[in-house]
């Protein structure tokens, strides 16, 4: 079976060169064996990279490959759905921080997703990010909020407002920070509030006890209220401090 990296392997020379000038070519008859290809992390990247302009080629090079890429920094920008979707990436954290760091709506720069040569346009979509999530939601959970401090509290908020995720969900991926600010709360499904006045991520303050009276339904409400009697009645330690308007202490 010819594989890409096998023909690395063996040395010959201009391989990379006649990937550069005729990837799809190359790509073409890689993919006529009918057997898996046993690539590697580094030979599938470069194949991908080659490819990328054709979705139809990259689809194909996941689907008659095994092998995990590490971070989806290594490979073309406007491929990171289809990698995404074929769960080809180790690092899940990493990878939904880069994803959701590279929106436009979070993004200074150009969409990632500009029109590249070939025609062939992606444009980033929440339900990939989200699906994503769900899938990796244990995983995630451990390790999400290790990263990328300075944007917490973009992607609490972003996670709170996404109608497609799960109340279940979003507490297991919460359950290991709190939320860092205030604006978070705003625009948020009537369907979160149950979930959130009884969840620790969400700390009792007067100002929080204000949003929430004024967004929760009264039992709602009134259940976060008991919270804060619960805490005095145990002279509980201070509850973490949420900052305003989108700001993270430092």
């Amino acid at each position: 079976r010819i594989t890409y990296r096998r023909l690395l392997a063996l040395g010959l020379g201009g391989m990379d060169k006649l990937l550069d000038h005729a990837p799809h070519t190359l790509i073409k008859e890689l993919l006529s064996q009918s057997d898996v290809l046993d690539e590697s992390a580094e030979s599938l990247t470069k194949l991908l990279t080659a490819g990328a302009d054709n979705p139809d080629q990259v689809a194909s090079l996941l689907e008659h490959t095994k092998c995990q890429l590490i971070a989806l920094e290594s490979t073309p920008e406007e491929i990171w759905s289809l990698l995404l979707n074929a769960e080809r990436i180790s690092d899940k954290s990493q990878a939904v921080w880069t994803y959701f760091l590279a929106i436009p709506l979070f993004s200074p720069r150009q969409s990632i997703f500009a029109q590249p040569k070939g025609g062939y346009s992606k444009k980033p979509e929440r339900a990939v990010l989200s699906t994503f999530i769900e899938r990796n939601a244990e995983v995630l959970a451990d390790t999400l909020w290790t990263l990328n401090p300075e944007h917490h509290h973009e992607l609490q908020r972003y996670l709170l407002q996404d109608t497609v995720l799960r109340n279940d969900t979003l507490k297991l991926l919460l359950s290991t920070t709190t939320l860092k600010s205030t604006d978070v709360l705003s625009k948020i499904p009537e369907a979160r509030w149950g979930m959130l006045v009884v969840s620790s991520f969400l700390p009792y303050t007067g100002e929080i006890s204000n949003i929430v009276k004024m967004n929760a339904s009264q039992p709602e409400a009134e259940r976060f209220e008991r919270r804060k009697l619960e805490f005095d009645a145990t002279n509980s330690a201070p509850t973490p401090h949420m900052t305003t308007t989108g700001v993270t202490d430092t």
